[in-house]
């Protein structure tokens, strides 16, 4: 068996799709959308084929292309398989708005490395403004490209992009996640959830405003009353 047999019958040649949990049935899956378009028109796929697909239950599915109509494509299931594709730990990318194009390439190469979540944050000294219309218009594409690179990387779910959000938002929101306490274990291992001391790290820091508007003391103070402490 050859090296393109074994990846096939491994599944790492398969074109990967999402669906809702709702169009998973007992034995077989409806794909729905804009995939239609681009199994039937782009790939060109006929029934036979074999493709893998993700609910975003923490299962892979291997499916057989059955029927391809305009406004659906019906796959039956040959076998599930719980994967450990995913992180044990969520993690929570909060991102400043960088200049041009940066966003969309650190949203592909986040979702590949595995990012639960990505927050757009606008910070104070951040180049790039974006008002209430291009917020949502960015957001939206990003989020596109969310789901290209989890389709590309396998990922067994799309991770979620955030409307931007201030950094005083961003804070509240890290915080409404798990408090800064409670992401170390007694032995010093990492749990699942979010520190907020990642907000701080990079350029981020750099750009939330300079020492002599506020001084590091009321920054502290401010996230202590949040939970946390840098």
């Amino acid at each position: 068996m050859g090296v393109r047999d074994c990846e096939k019958e491994l599944g790492n040649d398969m074109h990967h799709f999402f669906v809702a949990p709702e169009q998973i049935g007992e034995k077989k899956i409806t794909i729905t959308g804009s995939d239609v378009n681009h199994i039937r028109n782009v790939l060109r796929m006929e029934a036979g084929e074999q493709i893998t697909v993700s609910g975003g239950e923490g299962k892979e599915y291997r499916c057989e292309v059955l029927v391809l109509e305009p406004d659906r494509v019906e796959a039956g299931i040959m076998w599930v398989q719980e994967t450990e594709a995913e992180l044990p730990s969520k993690t929570y990318l909060f991102q400043g708005l960088p200049k041009g194009d940066k966003m969309e390439l650190i949203i592909q190469k986040a979702v590949e490395l595995g990012v639960y979540e990505i927050i757009p944050v606008a910070t104070k000294r951040a180049v790039v403004k974006l008002d209430k219309k291009k917020s949502e218009s960015k957001r939206k594409r990003w989020q596109s490209i969310s789901e290209s690179a989890a389709k590309q990387s396998k990922r067994l779910i799309v991770p979620e992009i955030t409307s931007v959000m201030s950094f005083r938002e961003a804070v509240e929101y890290a915080a409404g996640k798990r408090r800064r306490k409670d992401c170390r274990s007694q032995k010093g291992w990492r749990k699942p959830g979010i520190c907020l001391r990642a907000l701080y790290r990079g350029s981020l820091w750099q750009s939330l405003s300079d020492r002599r508007e506020v001084s590091r003391r009321r920054k502290q103070s401010w996230l202590r009353q949040k939970g946390c402490s840098l």
